[in-house]
């Protein structure tokens, strides 16, 4: 999404010389900011991306047939909704730009006035919301799938296995290989990859968290500024959650992000 830097990009450099001329610098500061809080989640991705490469690279080394087959459709899952949330994250991006430009060529022929709309367009509190949402899942979902390959390294423990092959030695069948300690090493560095990721992962969905809120901060200035009485005044600061499923339960501040 940056492989111009904002600063160099001609519409958005025409879009902030228009807010700077009619007086809405901080409208152009807000998009700006919004602009590399995406660029700084689009790197966030980048880099888990690159770290799943490396998962999968040690998982494919596996020596355990059955356990790199179970392990790899466990990160295939995780590798699944990232992918997704940075399909999201692109689709915001879209919409941004989108605005920027609508908001240059709407002044180009129908004035500066045009600017106000425009900027309204920008604001994509719901989107962000669902991205955040999403990255908490995958959050989640990753830490669960670090349990998982540390079960698995478990399962095939020596002591486990050896209780599994008496029984198999009774009824003929054959018996279960143990876990190699070239495969152990391989499943504690892919745990440790997977925490990595999760950790990335928090990040980024900080990050949305901390654009909801300035945006939201600033609707509330810009309604204070206009007479508009914002319908709700608290602070999204004071988000609750709900610690078993993972979502707010505060109506107000939903009502605050919208």
């Amino acid at each position: 999404m940056l492989q111009v830097p904002i600063g160099e990009q001609e519409h958005l450099q025409e879009f902030f010389a228009l807010c700077s001329r009619e007086g809405r610098e901080q409208e152009g500061q807000e998009v700006k900011l919004l602009l590399q809080a995406l660029g700084q989640m689009e790197r966030q991705y980048q880099e888990v991306a690159e770290e799943l490469k490396i998962v999968k690279k040690e998982l494919a080394g596996l020596q355990n047939q059955g356990i790199r087959s179970s392990a790899l459709a466990v990160v295939y899952q995780v590798e699944k909704r990232i992918e997704n949330g940075k399909s999201q994250l692109a689709a915001i991006w879209e919409k941004v730009t989108a605005g920027v430009e609508q908001a240059v060529e709407r002044a180009r022929t129908e004035g500066a006035l045009a600017l106000s709309h425009a900027i309204d367009l920008i604001r994509i509190p719901t989107a962000l919301k669902h991205l955040e949402c999403g990255l908490g899942q995958t959050v989640g979902y990753t830490a669960h799938a670090r349990e998982n390959l540390q079960q698995m390294k478990e399962e095939f423990s020596s002591a486990k296995v050896h209780l599994k092959n008496v029984g198999r030695v009774f009824t003929g069948k054959e018996r279960i290989p143990l876990l190699s300690e070239k495969d152990k090493e391989r499943l504690d560095t892919t745990g440790y990859l997977l925490g990595a990721i999760g950790d990335r992962l928090t990040k980024t969905q900080e990050t949305v968290g901390q654009v909801l809120d300035r945006l939201a901060a600033f609707r509330e200035r810009t309604e204070e500024r206009s007479g508009v009485r914002p319908s709700v005044k608290k602070s999204l600061r004071d988000r609750i959650w709900d610690k078993k499923e993972g979502k707010r339960t505060s109506p107000e501040t939903e009502k605050t992000r919208e």
